[in-house]
C-alpha cells in the first residue's frame, strides 16, 4: 500500500497521453460495485490556518532564479551529511515507503537495456545509481548542484557504481537543456512537488521524450503543502512544498 503517495504513468503514444493511477483502493468496475466493506469514508480536506504559509504565495513571492538559489542554499549545509548520503537507507519506515513507490514506478517504466532515461529532480541522485545499475543510461537533472555535487562524489567514489554511465546536469528550473526527444524514460520521484512553474517543466517533459516514451512520477497527497513537515520547510528555508493533484 502507498501511504499517502500517488503514482502516475503517462505514456506517450505520438500525440496522445494514456494515465495510469495507482491509488490505495480498488476501482469499482460496472459488473462488480465498489462493497461499503473497503470503501474509505470520504476525505475531508485540511485548510489553511492562521499563521502557516500558502504554496501559492511563496511560489510568487520570487522569481525562477531566487527559487533555484533556495534549492541549492538547502543543500549547502547538507553537503557533508552522511545520513543523507545514505538515501533511501535513513530511517526504515521511510524507506519502507519510499522503496515501495520506487518499485512502483520502475514496474510502470518498463525499462530493457541501454534505454535513455532523465532522472528528473534527481537530487543527490540515488534513484540514478540504482536504474544505470539496471543497464540504463541515466542523466541526473536538478536545479542544485550542491545535491548534484554529492550525488555525483557518492558515484565516483563507490567501485559498484563509478563505472555506471551516468551524466548530472544543473537546470534553471524551467527548461531542460538537452535536444528535442532525447530520452526513452522520464522519471520524477519526489521531486515534482518542488517545481515552481509545473506548466512549463511538463511542456518539457513532452518535449525531451521521444513518441512511445514514459513518464512516471511518485508524489505526496493532494494537501502536502499543510503538513507539518512541509510547513516547517517552507517557513524555515523558503522552499516549495507543493500540492500535487492529478
Amino acid at each position: 500500500m502507498l501511504q499517502g503517495k500517488t503514482v502516475l504513468i503517462l505514456r506517450r503514444l505520438r500525440r496522445s497521453y494514456q494515465a495510469f493511477i495507482c491509488t490505495e483502493e480498488p476501482i469499482a468496475t460496472a459488473e462488480e460495485p465498489a462493497s461499503p466493506a473497503w470503501k474509505s469514508p470520504p476525505v475531508v480536506p485540511p485548510v489553511l490556518k492562521e499563521g502557516q504559509i500558502d504554496v501559492r504565495d511563496l511560489i510568487a513571492r520570487y522569481d525562477a532564479a531566487r527559487h533555484v538559489e533556495l534549492a541549492d542554499a538547502y543543500f549547502e549545509p547538507r553537503m557533508d551529511n552522511i545520513a543523507l548520503r545514505r538515501k533511501p537507507f535513513i530511517v526504515a519506515n521511510e524507506m519502507i515507503h519510499i522503496l515501495t513507490a520506487f518499485a512502483h514506478v520502475v514496474d510502470g517504466l518498463r525499462l530493457f537495456p541501454q534505454l535513455r532515461l532523465l532522472d528528473f529532480g534527481a537530487g543527490t541522485a540515488w534513484s540514478s545509481r540504482y536504474l544505470a545499475s539496471l543497464g540504463c543510461q541515466v542523466t541526473a537533472i536538478d536545479v542544485s548542484k550542491n545535491a548534484l555535487q554529492i550525488g555525483r562524489s557518492i558515484h565516483q567514489e563507490d567501485p559498484m557504481t563509478r563505472d555506471l554511465p551516468i551524466e548530472f546536469r544543473v537546470s534553471d528550473g524551467r527548461s531542460i537543456p538537452v535536444a528535442d526527444k532525447s530520452f526513452d524514460r522520464i522519471l520524477s520521484f519526489d521531486a515534482f512537488h518542488h517545481v515552481a512553474d509545473q506548466k512549463t517543466v511538463l511542456a518539457e517533459f513532452s518535449r525531451v521524450l521521444r513518441d512511445d516514451g514514459v513518464a512516471a512520477f511518485a508524489e505526496p497527497s493532494p494537501y502536502h503543502s499543510l503538513a507539518p513537515s512541509s510547513q516547517f520547510e517552507m517557513q524555515t528555508y523558503d522552499v516549495i512544498e507543493n500540492d500535487i493533484r492529478v
